[in-house]
């Protein structure tokens, strides 16, 4: 997986989420966890949704930590 690809999809999920530039850094590890054992599918789609769900909830977190 190309990692420019991977920064946009990331950066568009945080702007989207409401997650402050810098809040949050997936390494290349956590990445490939990410892609091998929880997108079932293969393409892009279901790797897209499941970076949503992260910043979502690093979002959720940031609110209740009140940062």
């Amino acid at each position: 997986m190309a990692a420019a690809a991977a920064a946009a999809w990331c950066e568009q999920a945080a702007e989207t989420s409401g997650v402050p530039p810098g809040a949050v850094q997936l390494t290349d590890q956590a990445m490939n966890v990410l892609i091998n054992d929880y997108c079932r599918e293969a393409g892009v789609r279901n790797l897209k949704k499941q970076l949503e769900k992260i910043y979502r909830k690093v979002a959720l977190k940031l609110f209740k930590d009140g940062s």
